[in-house]
């Protein structure tokens, strides 16, 4: 039990050097003056700046909530005392209840921040010349076409054979691409929202720049290498268009026949 006060002691005195330290200048002088002549005082010193370190990166965390709600040190010190004497005073409820406050805060920030991103985003492309094509739910792609194609529109029930590549809109990292490789073959019937809806705007010979919002893209679950709520860019060219899966499979079979 001494040691454990001992160890609380210190813990307080930290709190106060906080309290009393206002500058950074004040703080550098006030650690600068601690000796350290046992090996007992490093292994306490080492203790005490490693405990620093995992305060820090918790207020750094914190600290995009805008300050909002910004690291008590005093309060967060003596959590760690009632950790010592194993006498906490929040309960498992509580605890739960102020991590999801500040969990659905910072969700809430970032949708605000990625919708304002999004909004930019759109506004850039339309001025560039991307047409607004919306969706069956009021959600919408932009789309501009770089080739027009030839044909009937592709439908839902469709085999089409493409050159894909998906990217983010906001980095343009690439998550997946054809480019280089073997050509994809695809129904769009079954592709996600966006990519299905860009499809029914397309034909056989079509290449196309498609932005896709996140709604209409892998949601906020996100899928594979593609976080969640991620703003979609992909470039499409349509190479073949099939009626039916059969069909697209003969021509394959026969275009992939060693001669």
């Amino acid at each position: 039990m001494a040691k454990k006060q001992a160890i609380a002691l210190l813990i307080g005195s930290a709190s106060l050097l906080f309290v009393a330290c206002n500058t950074s200048s004040e703080m550098k002088e006030a650690t600068n003056s601690i000796k350290l002549v046992s090996s007992a005082d490093t292994l306490s010193y080492d203790i005490g700046y490693r405990f620093g370190q995992q305060l820090t990166k918790q207020i750094e965390k914190n600290d995009v909530l805008g300050n909002e709600n910004p690291i008590d040190l005093d309060i967060a010190i003596k959590g760690f005392a009632s950790a010592l004497y194993n006498a906490p005073i929040v309960s498992e409820r509580d605890l739960y209840e102020a991590q999801t406050k500040v969990i659905n805060s910072l969700k809430q920030q970032k949708r605000s921040e990625d919708s304002k991103a999004s909004v930019e985003k759109k506004n850039q492309l339309k001025a560039s010349g991307y047409q607004e094509i919306e969706g069956k739910n009021g959600a919408s792609i932009l789309m501009k076409l770089t080739e027009e194609g030839k044909g009937d529109t592709i439908k839902s029930t469709d085999f089409v054979l493409v050159d894909c590549e998906l990217k983010s809109a906001k980095d343009g990292k690439i998550f997946d691409s054809t480019i280089g490789k073997e050509p994809a073959l695809m129904n769009p019937g079954n592709c996600f929202q966006g990519l299905s809806l860009a499809f029914s705007q397309l034909k056989k010979g079509s290449k196309a720049n498609i932005y896709i919002p996140w709604v209409l893209a892998f949601g906020e679950a996100g899928m594979g290498p593609i976080p969640g709520s991620t703003d979609l860019e992909v470039n499409l060219d349509v190479k073949e268009v099939w009626h039916t899966q059969q069909e697209a499979i003969k021509c394959l079979e026969k275009t992939n026949k060693p001669q």
